[in-house]
C-alpha cells in the first residue's frame, strides 16, 4: 500500500536519533500483518482513522505527519497505547456522530469532554477516570492513570 510506504519512509526518517538503535524493535517488519513493532501498529491505526472518518482524512498532511503519525513524543514510553484508545473510543456513538466536516479543534474537544468516562469503562467500574495532580513521580500525566 502506498500510504504504509509513505508512512514508513517518514517515520524512519524522522525518527529521534536516541531511537535508532531500537530500529529493529520499533519497525520490526513494517510490511507483515503479525508485526509487532510500535511503529507499525500506530501508523496502521492513524492510516485506518483517515479512512474511516472524514474528519481525520482532512487533517493537513503536516498536521498528520508531526502529530498523529508519529508511535511517540520524545521521552513519551514506545508502547502500543493507541490501540487502547482505538478500541475505547471508535464505538463510542458520539464518536461516529462527528460530522466530516468537524474542524481539528472540535474533534479535539470533543475527544476531551469524552475520553476519561469512555477509558472509565474499561476499568469495570462503569465511572469517568479521575486525574489528580500532584501525584508525581508515581503519576506523571492523565493517560499514566489507566
Amino acid at each position: 500500500r502506498r500510504a504504509e510506504a509513505s508512512a514508513r519512509a517518514f517515520l524512519r526518517a524522522n525518527m529521534f536519533p536516541f531511537d535508532a538503535p531500537n530500529a529493529a524493535t520499533l519497525f520490526d517488519d513494517f510490511s507483515a500483518s503479525t508485526s509487532s513493532g510500535v511503529a507499525q501498529a500506530t501508523a496502521s491505526l492513524a492510516l485506518s482513522a483517515r479512512t474511516r472518518f472524514g474528519w481525520a482524512a482532512s487533517v493537513p498532511r503536516r498536521l498528520f505527519e508531526g502529530y498523529v503519525l508519529p508511535y511517540a513524543s520524545v521521552n513519551e514510553a514506545r508502547t502500543d497505547w493507541r490501540q487502547l484508545l482505538w478500541e475505547a473510543l471508535t464505538p463510542q456513538p458520539w464518536v461516529e456522530a462527528l460530522p466530516n466536516t468537524s474542524s481539528v479543534e472540535s474533534v479535539a474537544v470533543a475527544v476531551n469532554r469524552n475520553l476519561w468516562g469512555a477509558l472509565g469503562n474499561l476499568t469495570g467500574r462503569r465511572e469517568a477516570i479521575r486525574f489528580k495532580s500532584d501525584q508525581t513521580p508515581l503519576v506523571y500525566d492523565p493517560l499514566s492513570t489507566i
